[in-house]
């Protein structure tokens, strides 16, 4: 299947989850309200950040290293699964001796006591951790197929069971925190069964291979904690100075200008593994394509967003989520940016060079910090707002500016032209007609 082919039917899975997110999304803050909205967002920091701390990242690794053929792909299936399963163990074990001291930092200015719910959010993380490596060992395998069974899956039983369990019983947050823990574990039940064993050979524990995917996986790992603190760092900092109501504004605007990210996800997801068998000339080209063709698709979506943003917030939440339009627009820029330059990061990866990427992270990150903890005191949700866009931005250009002298070519070649929109236009037109028409359609493959 070509790339493009490929990428669109990832596009149509992020298209039928954004639907599904869209409603449970709406069903969600009205039923909880921003209050208990920023709560969740608050608990959700726990495993986003043993994620950030724990997921050593060899998932990652594996899609180089059996895009390179190095290893046989049992091998290094079974020796990720075995890092996943220590490192959650170590992280959790940690969360729990300083328990207390996560949960005050976290819940100081709340009266109620959240510790149960807290100790609740744990339990997925070693689930996570497992559904993460079976995500991308598919990736890697490029099974497609199975990876969107899987993500939808996850991401529907979790609408319906949560949605389910708030509307006929009195759970309430329990709600989202059991619909979470049973929709991963299902998806990665399923993803374990349609693994692709046949010619599999027995495998042991294997120090060579777990070491190459842990120094090949540390450099996604340390990129991995600056982009988890770029990414929700500032809420970490702002729940000393907001209250929850506002984190949850904070969290829903960057939830909904992420909807922008749904037009280059699919592209990223699969241009990783291809990047990985690429000559260099090669990786390089197909990353300035996707660069350009996701930057106009960006603006235009970014512009979308800018006019209907505040009416639609409006009908869907509620009047009482209006200051999510403000967070939104303050992001817009550095959502567009990142977005596109996001494509870039593949070339790093794949090419061998992820150690790059956590180098450029530091200053952006401390920039944001910096701004987080200043601006959030003078302005509120606005400051926090400025400084995730302003880390956002300053990152995005380092990276272009180091994808630019590394690859040693002209900034033109990133620039958009008539070409690309043809391609954008072609492509689209194509897709409708075999979309409806149901008729096989090879649109120019412009992405091979």
């Amino acid at each position: 299947m070509g790339l493009p082919s490929v990428v669109f039917s990832i596009f149509q899975r992020d298209l039928l989850l954004f639907i599904t997110n869209l409603v449970t999304g709406i069903l969600l803050a009205r039923f909880l309200g921003p209050s208990a909205l920023g709560i969740f967002g608050i608990l959700s920091m726990v495993p986003a950040y043993a994620e950030g701390f724990g997921r050593i990242k060899v998932d990652i690794a594996a899609v180089y290293f059996i895009g390179k053929k190095k290893y046989l792909r049992e091998e290094v299936y079974y020796n990720i699964n075995l890092i996943a399963l220590i490192s959650s163990a170590i992280i959790v074990s940690i969360i729990i001796l300083n328990f207390n001291f996560f949960y005050e930092w976290l819940f100081k200015n709340e009266e109620m006591d959240y510790r149960a719910y807290m100790f609740g959010m744990l339990v997925q993380i070693p689930i996570h951790f497992l559904y993460m490596n079976l995500a991308y060992f598919h990736i890697a395998n490029e099974n497609v197929k199975i990876y969107n069974r899987m993500v939808v899956i996850n991401a529907w039983l979790n609408s319906i069971i949560a949605l389910v369990l708030l509307f006929f019983t009195s759970l309430g947050l329990w709600s989202v925190i059991i619909s979470s823990i049973i929709s991963i574990s299902i998806s990665f039940t399923y993803g374990f069964i349609f693994v692709d064993r046949r010619g599999w050979r027995k495998i042991s524990f294997n120090v060579k291979i777990m070491l190459d995917l842990l120094r090949y996986g540390m450099n996604m790992y340390v990129g991995g904690i600056f982009g988890q603190f770029l990414q929700s760092g500032t809420q970490l900092l702002s729940v000393s100075f907001l209250v929850p109501a506002q984190i949850a504004f904070l969290n829903q605007g960057q939830a909904v200008g992420k909807l922008l990210n749904k037009f280059v996800d699919p592209l990223n997801t699969i241009l990783f593994p291809r990047v990985s068998n690429l000559e260099e000339g090669e990786a390089i080209i197909l990353s300035c394509k996707a660069f350009r063709i996701s930057l106009i698709l960006l603006l235009l979506g970014g512009l979308g967003l800018y006019v209907l943003g505040g009416p639609l917030i409006a009908i869907l939440y509620g009047k009482a989520f209006l200051p999510t339009v403000e967070v939104i627009y303050f992001l817009l820029p550095g959502l567009i940016i990142a977005g596109a330059s996001s494509t870039l990061t593949n070339y790093f990866t794949g090419t061998g060079r992820a150690s790059l990427i956590p180098k450029i992270q530091i200053l952006p990150l401390i920039i944001q910090l910096f701004l987080t903890w200043n601006l959030t005191q003078i302005w509120g949700l606005a400051g926090a707002a400025i400084s995730i866009m302003a880390g956002s931005l300053i990152y995005s250009i380092i990276l272009i500016l180091l994808f630019l002298k590394t690859s040693k070519i002209s900034f033109l070649k990133l620039l958009p032209g008539i070409t690309d929109l043809k391609y954008i236009y072609s492509f689209g037109n194509d897709t409708f007609k075999s979309f409806f028409i149901r008729r096989k359609v090879n649109p120019n493959p412009i992405l091979k």
